[in-house]
């Protein structure tokens, strides 16, 4: 490992288990699933322009999304608010809060297409499939058409 490499991992604090799981992602080279594992027993922090009481309700959430790694969209989630506020930032709203909901409620009504961009703009950022997340509801009981 460079001396810039073991800097710039001295100087990622992780906070909480989903963080902890991510630093082992990036640093131990640990599968992305360690990673959705913790995900799936976390609250998460995502932007989308229905309240998260219009989504509860059957509202369509329009959720963020960027292109993935692998060419396809995917939902930005974030672990906490400091790992999305570079993203805050660049919001029509900069004033915009992110929604705070259980990961497990998000799996329930993200579209099917979509893979995962967590904690994008991080040093603590991973990137998971469509099919992972599908895995994910499946793993949950949660079944979509």
């Amino acid at each position: 490992m460079s001396l810039v490499s073991y800097a710039a991992k001295l100087a990622i604090k992780p906070q909480g288990p989903v963080e902890t799981a991510l630093f082992d992602h990036i640093w131990a080279q640990k599968p992305i699933e360690t990673v959705l594992a913790e995900l799936m027993r976390a609250e998460v922090l995502l932007f989308a322009q229905s309240t998260a009481e219009a989504i509860a309700a059957g509202a369509d959430p329009k959720p963020l999304v960027m292109q993935g790694g692998d060419g396809n969209p995917a939902m930005l989630v974030f672990t906490s608010r400091g790992r999305c506020a570079a993203i805050a930032k660049q919001m029509p709203d900069p004033a915009a809060a992110p929604l705070a909901m259980p990961f497990n409620d998000v799996l329930r009504w993200v579209p099917i297409e979509l893979g995962l961009a967590i904690n994008s703009g991080s040093a603590l950022a991973a990137e998971c499939t469509p099919a992972q997340v599908n895995e994910l509801r499946k793993q949950a009981g949660i079944f979509r058409p």
